[in-house]
């Protein structure tokens, strides 16, 4: 029940925001899902403490996935292991936060006292990990998807680097290299505009400097499957 009530509520924010998530960038998809989705299984991490279950537990995982999914216009085909890279998250470890802040809520009422949360926060780990789609433009997303689409020539084969790799010879960056080369293009910008670490290159020029490089990828995939279909 719960898990559906949690689907609902999200397929109801992606109708309303269609619009806007359609010409978004992967940063903004990300950023809307973080703010408006995410803080929706804070209740369920708690219950997920106490859940005896693993077949339970993996399921909700299952299901904040495909939320995050959705999200960002990214095929059903997309890994987890992509997923959990995108998300930049430690899930485990906001279970473990909201359980705390839980616990000591209780432990104040049964005081009579008020919860004060800066009582707790030195016990709470920081979590935050760097955002890998700051910038990057919803081409990217087009890219992930290309790689789930199944091959023209193969049945039942999908159209990933490895699939091309050894049934076609054909060589093509993962998502996790597209996503590595990125930051390594954005990070020598910043150099050579003289940005350090504390001062991140505008979004606007990640943006314009990934853009072209992106669609240029999206083009030679589109050939590939032009290939393919001969």
């Amino acid at each position: 029940m719960i898990s559906l009530g949690l689907r609902a509520r999200s397929n109801i924010k992606i109708f309303k925001l269609f619009p806007y998530l359609n010409n978004a960038t992967c940063d903004e998809r990300r950023d809307m899902w973080m703010s408006l989705v995410l803080p929706l299984f804070n209740a369920a991490w708690i219950l997920l403490k106490a859940e005896p279950s693993e077949g339970r537990k993996e399921r909700l995982h299952n299901l904040w996935r495909q939320t995050f999914k959705r999200f960002m216009f990214l095929s059903k085909h997309t890994p987890s292991l992509l997923v959990n890279k995108l998300v930049a998250l430690d899930i485990n470890g906001i279970m473990e936060d909201n359980c705390l802040v839980a616990c000591e809520k209780w432990k104040s009422r049964q005081r009579n006292e008020e919860f004060v949360k800066d009582c707790v926060e030195s016990k709470l780990l920081v979590r935050k990990q760097m955002n890998p789609v700051r910038g990057v433009p919803n081409v990217f997303c087009k890219i992930v998807n290309w790689m789930g689409k199944p091959c023209p020539k193969c049945k039942g084969s999908l159209l990933n680097p490895w699939h091309l790799k050894i049934a076609h010879n054909i060589e093509i960056d993962t998502s996790e290299e597209l996503l590595s080369r990125m930051q390594n293009m954005v990070d020598e910008e910043a150099k050579e505009s003289g940005k350090n670490k504390s001062k991140k290159l505008p979004r606007k020029d990640v943006i314009n400097l990934l853009k072209p490089f992106l669609e240029k990828k999206m083009d030679s995939l589109r050939e590939i499957y032009r290939d393919l279909l001969v």
